[in-house]
Parts: C-alpha cells; structure tokens; sequence
C-alpha cells in the first residue's frame, strides 16, 4: 500500500502537440495563401506609389475615342550557347487609350528593360512553340502593366517574332 500510495498518477495530457502542430500547420497554410494572392495580384498591394496623389484616369471616357497604338523599339537579344538559333527579333505595340500615349513614350526605357530582360530569361523551346506566342503575350502584358500601371495598357500586340 505504502508503494502505490506513493505512485501519484500523472494527469493526461489532452493533445497539446497535437493542437500546436495544427495550429502550425493553419499558420503556414494561411500565409501561404495571403502571399500568393498578393503575388499573383489577387489582392492588389501597391508598395511602388511615390505618394504624390494622382488623378485617376477614367476609362469610360477615354473609351469612347478608341485605342491608340506605341510602338515599343525593334528588340534583338541573344539567345545564349545553348540555343540553335543565335539571335531574337521582337517588334511590340503597347495598346493604350489616347491619353495615356504620352506617359507610355515616356516609360519606354522602363517597358524595354522590362521584355528584354523577360526574353533573354526565356528557353528557346518555350519560345518556338506556336502555341506559346499566346501565353509569351500574357507574361509580356503582366510584366509591362506591372512596369507602368495596369489601367494604361489594354493589350500587347506581336507583329514581329523572328529566330536568327
């Protein structure tokens, strides 16, 4: 009696890994996906604004003036060693309401940086593709909407693509 009396048992623990181990798991599920929805501009976050006050411009206006058309400068860029072919021709047009046609002139330094660097980032043979001009000019309108705004370009139009 003496030996049992000493034996105190000891509470049961009622899933306390088990609680800390999901309340991880919800964690890291939760800031995965705030972080892909603002990646992906799901959520749209601005961190690029220079906080001076903008006027918004108003689509529905300009729309009824049609589309205005600038021409993004001729790109060549190397494929690098690996690649059959050596050289990539690209004539670009931005697709742009009129009265956005004077601030894109003025970012164009910004819009071509921002496709040659894409297509001399790009395999060649996801480049030769016929069905890749269709996702090229998607990635390519992304990445210049991201590069200048995205209520001032509507589309990107490919008129000339062509391996050297």
């Amino acid at each position: 009696m003496a030996v049992e009396a000493e034996i105190e048992e000891k509470p049961a623990r009622k899933g306390g890994f088990m609680s800390i181990l999901i309340a991880l798991v919800l964690f890291l599920a939760t800031g995965g996906g705030v972080g892909f929805a603002v990646y992906s501009q799901l959520i749209p976050l601005d961190l690029g604004s220079s906080g001076k006050a903008e006027a918004p411009v108003s689509t529905a206006v300009l729309a009824k003036d049609g589309y205005s058309y600038v021409a993004i400068p001729e790109i060549v860029v190397s494929l690098g060693n690996r690649a059959s072919a050596q050289h990539l021709r690209a004539s670009l047009y931005l697709e742009t309401y009129p009265a956005s046609e004077a601030h894109l002139t003025k970012q164009m330094p910004r819009i071509i940086d921002v496709v040659s660097a894409y297509l001399r980032a790009a395999e060649e043979a996801d480049l030769g593709d016929p069905a890749a001009v269709i996702r090229l000019r998607s990635l390519l309108l992304h990445r210049v909407r991201l590069a200048v705004g995205r209520e001032l370009v509507t589309d990107l139009l490919i008129t000339e693509f062509i391996f050297n």
